[in-house]
Parts: structure tokens; sequence; C-alpha cells
């Protein structure tokens, strides 16, 4: 028991590269007291076999003795040779990722490149028709009667002249009628003045054709009391225009005009 004592705290030192004196033994612990030995049985008398006598009681183990002292520890061992190299090891986890390097510089301008050739010319577009004649503008608004103007100094009375001869009384009355066919003559006038830039309105009011072809059409104007309905017929056969109009205004008259138009240039 003292020997395993010893080996059990001699098992450090042998873990090292080279083992350790080994210390002197403990003394052996003394003997327990030997049991007694128990009673034989008695011999059964011979002649058939008698039945085996029981056995004896086994005596009490003695008492186990006291354990050795441990021996002094030996001296440390030389150290041993290096060990060989270990197994590589797991490779590292990747490290974090660099900063960004600073912008490369500029590189140098391309040289130009050639021009181009020049695309062809597109064909000439179609002439377009001529647009409808515009109606004739309304008159425009009266303007505003002027200032009356400063009124000028009295003049100097002049000297009474001669008492004249005695007038023909008898011609008055021709006078007065003199008088009044002129007026009539003047209201006669105006009115087919009236009637006659209604009728020319009239006429113009027509739309032109809208491209090639023929069309007929009618104007209604009326201006200051004169009023005038035409009739007309438009030609269009690309360079030549032709128009023809009549009309009749509101005194019953009636009038008529035409026109041609040749176009210069273009398709």
């Amino acid at each position: 028991m003292a020997a395993f004592t010893v080996m059990l705290f001699s098992m450090p030192v042998a873990s090292m590269a080279q083992q350790g004196i080994q210390g002197e033994k403990g003394e052996q612990g003394e003997q327990g007291i030997r049991g007694k030995k128990g009673r034989r049985g008695k011999r059964g008398t011979d002649g058939t076999d008698g039945t085996d006598g029981a056995t004896g009681a086994t005596g009490r183990t003695g008492t186990t003795g006291a354990t050795g002292r441990t021996g002094a520890t030996g001296a440390t061992g030389a150290r041993g040779a290096t060990g060989a190299t270990g197994r590589t090891g797991a490779t590292g986890a990747t490290g974090a990722r660099g900063a960004t390097g600073a912008t490369g510089a500029r590189g140098a301008t391309g040289a130009t490149g050639a021009k181009g050739a020049t695309g062809a010319t597109g064909a000439t577009g179609a002439k377009g028709d001529t647009g409808a004649t515009g109606a004739t503008g309304a008159t425009g608004a009266r303007g505003e009667r002027g200032l009356k103007g400063v009124e000028g100094d009295r003049g100097q009375q002049g000297i009474q002249g001669l008492t004249g001869p005695q007038g023909d009384t008898a011609n008055i009355d021709a006078y007065v009628d003199e008088i009044n066919a002129l007026r009539r003559t003047q209201s006669v006038l105006q009115g087919d003045m009236y009637h006659a830039v209604a009728a020319a309105m009239a006429a113009s009011a027509i739309p032109a054709v809208s491209g090639r072809g023929t069309g007929v059409g009618v104007g209604l104007s009326s201006y200051r009391g004169g009023e005038a309905v035409a009739v007309g017929v438009r030609h269009n056969a690309g360079r030549h225009s032709m128009s023809f109009s009549g009309i009749i205004d509101g005194s019953g008259k009636a009038s008529a005009a035409a026109g041609y138009l040749f176009t210069f240039g273009g398709k």
C-alpha cells in the first residue's frame, strides 16, 4: 500500500521530458493479526457416506496496517529535447477590407474623331393649298368728338354797307325747291353708296376653294342700313384660279364681279 502511494505522487514528475531520481521507499506497515482458525468438524463414521459437516465460520480479517510516509520529491530532471513541430493551425478568418485607394490621375483627352459625311438632302415638300380669303373686318367704332375750339376774339364792327336795291321776291320759292331737290339727290346717292359697300362686303365674304376644285358659295352683309346678298363660284386649277360673283343689294339693283389669278413659282 505504501509503494502504491509513492507511485501515485511520482506520476506528475514522470510526465516531464526525463524522469527524476526515484525517492526512497517508505517503511512497510505492520501486518495485521491473523484471525483464529476455525475448529475442524468431527469425522463421521465409516460406512455410507454421511452428510458433510458444516463448514466452519471464516475468521475475521485483521486490521490494515498504517500507511507509510510519502518519500521526499526527487530532484527535477534535465530539460528534455524539443518536441516535434505541431501541425499547422487552421487558416485564420479573412481580414477586414482595406480602405479605397486614392483616385488615379485623369487620362489624356483622346483625339477628335473624323467628321461624318453630310447626309443627303431631303426631298422638297409639296406646296400647301392656298388659304381661304379672310372675312372683311367689322367697321371700327366712331371716334370721340373733338374738343370745342377756343372762341376767337370778336371782330370790330364793320362799317354799315350801303342799302342794296330791293330784291326780286318772286324767285324765292324756286330757290327753295332747288335746295330740296339737291337734298333728295344727296340722300339717294348716300343710300346707293351704302348699298355698294354692302355689295362689296357680301362678295368678299364668299370663301375661297381649299385645294384644287370648284366650289359655290353665298355671302351676306349689312352696312349702315344698306344690305346685299352675293352668290359666287370659285375655281382653283393649281396655278390658275378664277372667281365669279353676282350681287343684289337692298334697293333691288344687281351687279356682278369676276377675277382671275395666275400663280408664279412653286409647284
